[in-house]
Formats: structure tokens, C-alpha cells, sequence
């Protein structure tokens, strides 16, 4: 048994070699290279792409290094070896591009050779057309050109710029060098006589070869990125009792900064003009127009001046805030039974329209809206102002049914005043009259009878 064991394992072995040879290495009969045309300005490949277990080196003729010339013509030279552990058959097929070659087989290796087709003639270049992005006041100079045409065969450098301001100056001149180059100059030469225009105009070519060309442009005056004219300021106007706001809004704010001053630092007051001083400089490459025009919140008298094409100045003078000197309202009186008034049936100030309503609160209490008997009533009137020109003060005089009332509270957008009515007409019990009437009679009769 031991015998047949040893015998197994030997030829289990000299199976496991044989295969290992088998898988080592083969033999090629069947061989498919490609390779692509040669084309003006392209890189010169070295290997062709080969099938599996083989590999293709490539020699050119006619001079090709780097890349092709124009208008040559080219022939490839292939040899093809087996890559390591493979061999080729003696015969067999191989083709190039789709193209059968012959098979010829010597020490071990396939050499075929293909003659390809004249390369495309170079495109020259010889009008060259840019965009530039034009100086403009307090911008940053771009440092890259677009190409428009020709659509290949050229690449830009960043532009440099003379003087050389990290931001452009208002109404400093500018010029921009430009340098192109060839992407190949053999398949993209650049013409001698070659022109070119930035933005479309004419600009001037200091140096040009095949390979590069150096342009020049000088652009007119730097103008400002934008002009401010017509302004509308949002500005907190005089209110009595107000403290001066220092809050502005422009409708120019992208293009100027705005101030505001005003001619106190106090509390607004009735019966006083104000006037506010606007500060309008403009941004960094903005401008002022000359014709400056303005409006501001609440319509005051204004007056433009403009100082230099980054300034001007905004005066707006305010219509005073009258005191009103009297306020005169009317309503029924506190009468025996009559429902009591809420409102004030008439209210006439000086100046004119400074107040038209007021609202009334009666002390003591009213038994379902009325007045009552013999009650003293107390009527308290309170009254807001109406015009934004006009305010109330602790000199206002108010006429409740004209007689003056007492001011109980006082501010510039209302006022509030107590007026205390007579009693209320007391009409007895006509029962108690007549009790009363019996009680007399017999108190004639009978003095000490009466009581009182």
C-alpha cells in the first residue's frame, strides 16, 4: 500500500509540472497593432497599441521628433516581440489598423513597416481678436484677456498693465501688454504680419514670430463705475419731544455715503425752524453729477451745493412746529336724565386744524349712560393733535363750553383737561311735596309741631 502512495504522489507531481508549463508561456500566431495617423503638430507616439503577449516599439522616419511637421510624410517602422514567457509562431497573421502585413518572422521578432498619408497643412495666424475688461475707476486690472478668434491654436498670458496701480486712477490713461503664444507652432504658426484688436479696436503688435506675438493697447481716460444724481434721502423729520435722529437712507447708497447733522442737539421744541446738513462723498470710483438733484422725508425747503465730483452738501430747513394757544370744545352740558356725551360735539384750535376730535370720561360713575340728580360731574376731555405742524405745550388753553379747563397731563401729541359742571337740577317727589305742604299747615296751627 505504502508503494502505491509513493507512485501516486510522483505522478500527482509530474501532473502539477506539466500544467505549470503549460501556463508559463504560449505561442503566438495571431498578432492585431493599431496606430493612429500622424497629424501636424500632434506628439510622435513611440508604441503602437499591440494584443496581448506582445509588445510594439515604433521608429519614424522623415526627421519626426517631438511632434509632426506639416505636409510631410511619414512612414512607421514596427517591431513586434513577445513579451516575456510568450514566442511567436513562424507563420501566422498580424494586422495594422485593420491592414493584413506580412508575417515575417526573424530571431523571434516581426518587423512590418506603414507608409501613412501627407500631414494637414499648418494654420496660420494672422489676425488675432480679444476682450479686455476696460480700466474703470477703483477697480482691481484684470490680469486675463478672452481670445474670440481664432477659436485654437493660441494661449494668453496675464496681462500686464502701465502704470502699474493695484486700482485704476479716475481719468488716468492705461495700457495693457498682452503676450500670445502658439499652442504648436508647427500646426499653429503665428504670421509675421499679423494684427489684432482688443475690444474691437485696433491695437498695436510690438514683437511677433512664429511662435509668439506681444500686443499692445492704450485705453482713453478712466471713467468712473457709476454717477450719482438723483437723490431721495429717508430722514426722521422734527417731532416735539423727539431727540434729532441721526439715521439716513439714500436711494444712492451703492454708489455714495450720506451724514446727517442738525442745528441742535437737544429735544425738538414747538414754534422753532430746524434745519438738517447732509454730507453726501461719493465711493471709491463713484462720482457726483453737477446737476444733483434731492428730495427728503417730510419736504422741507432744500438747498444743493455741489463741492467737487465726490461731494456735495444737502441743507434742508424744516417749517417751525406752532404751539397751539387754544383749543376750544363744546358738548351738552351735564342736564337731569340726558344721556352723557362721549364725544366733543365741536373742536376749533388756532392755528387752525390742529386738533378735530376729543373723547370724554365722566366722574362719578353713570347709571346706564346718564347723568343723575344733584350730582357734581366732572368732565375729563382728552384731545389729540391732528397736524404733524403743530404741537400742544403747557401754555395751551383749553375752553370746555367756553369756560377755561385745568390741564391735567400735557404732551406734544395730546392734551387732557378736567372741568367740573354745577350740580345736576334736583326735582323732588311731588308725594314728598305734598307731605311736606300738609306738614306746614298744621305747623301754623301747631308751631312746635313741625319738624324741620
Amino acid at each position: 500500500m505504502k508503494i502505491w502512495k509513493i507512485i501516486t504522489v510522483l505522478l500527482a507531481v509530474l501532473l502539477l509540472a506539466g500544467c505549470v508549463g503549460c501556463v508559463s508561456g504560449a505561442e503566438i500566431n495571431s498578432i492585431t497593432l493599431s496606430l493612429d495617423d500622424p497629424k501636424t503638430g500632434e506628439t510622435v507616439p513611440t508604441t503602437a497599441t499591440a494584443s496581448s503577449g506582445v509588445k510594439a516599439p515604433v521608429s519614424w522616419d522623415n526627421g519626426a521628433s517631438g511632434t509632426f511637421d506639416a505636409e510631410k510624410v511619414y512612414t512607421a517602422t514596427i517591431t513586434v516581440e513577445p513579451t516575456s514567457g510568450n514566442t511567436l509562431a513562424s507563420h501566422g497573421t498580424i494586422k495594422l489598423n485593420g491592414n493584413v502585413k506580412t508575417w515575417n518572422l526573424v530571431d523571434g521578432k516581426i518587423t512590418i513597416s506603414h507608409t501613412f498619408q501627407e500631414t494637414a497643412s499648418a494654420v496660420t495666424t494672422d489676425s488675432i481678436k480679444l476682450t479686455l475688461t476696460k480700466p474703470l475707476a477703483a477697480n482691481t486690472p484684470a490680469t486675463t484677456a478672452t481670445i474670440t478668434s481664432p477659436s485654437k491654436g493660441l494661449k494668453v498670458k496675464p496681462v500686464t498693465w502701465s502704470p502699474t496701480d493695484t486700482k485704476f486712477e479716475l481719468g488716468e490713461k492705461y495700457t495693457a501688454t498682452i503676450v500670445l503664444e502658439s499652442t504648436n507652432v508647427k500646426a499653429f504658426p503665428i504670421s509675421t504680419s499679423a494684427t489684432a484688436k482688443v475690444n474691437g479696436y485696433n491695437a498695436k503688435v510690438s514683437t511677433v514670430s512664429s511662435s509668439s506675438i506681444t500686443v499692445t493697447y492704450e485705453f482713453g481716460e478712466t471713467e468712473p463705475k457709476g454717477i450719482a444724481d438723483d437723490f431721495s434721502f429717508t430722514i426722521t423729520p422734527p417731532s416735539v419731544g423727539a431727540s434729532p435722529s441721526k439715521s439716513i437712507k439714500s436711494s444712492q447708497d451703492d454708489k455714495t455715503d450720506a451724514a446727517i447733522t442738525w442745528n441742535t442737539a437737544d429735544k425738538f421744541k414747538p414754534d422753532t425752524i430746524y434745519t438738517a446738513t447732509i454730507i453726501v462723498n461719493a465711493k471709491e470710483g463713484y462720482i457726483i453729477s453737477e446737476d444733483i438733484s434731492a428730495v427728503v422725508t417730510g419736504d422741507p425747503a432744500i438747498n444743493i451745493d455741489w463741492i467737487s465730483n465726490i461731494k456735495a452738501k444737502v441743507t434742508c430747513t424744516f417749517t417751525e412746529i406752532a404751539s397751539v394757544s387754544t383749543v376750544k370744545v363744546t358738548f351738552a352740558e351735564p342736564r337731569t336724565g340726558e344721556l352723557a356725551p362721549k364725544t366733543a360735539a365741536t373742536v376749533t384750535t388756532s392755528p387752525t386744524s390742529a386738533a378735530k376730535s376729543a373723547d370724554i370720561k365722566w366722574t362719578p360713575a353713570l347709571v346706564e349712560g346718564e347723568f343723575d340728580a344733584g350730582v357734581e360731574y366732572i368732565a375729563e376731555v382728552s384731545i389729540p393733535i391732528s397736524s404733524s405742524n403743530t404741537a400742544f405745550d403747557e401754555e395751551t388753553n383749553v375752553y370746555i363750553n367756553n369756560k377755561l379747563a385745568t390741564i391735567d397731563s400735557v404732551s406734544p401729541n395730546s392734551i387732557t383737561v378736567k372741568y367740573t359742571f354745577p350740580k345736576t337740577f334736583f326735582f323732588p317727589n311731588p308725594l314728598d311735596i305734598i307731605k311736606e305742604f300738609y306738614n306746614l299747615m298744621l305747623a301754623i296751627f301747631n308751631p312746635a309741631s313741625y319738624a324741620f
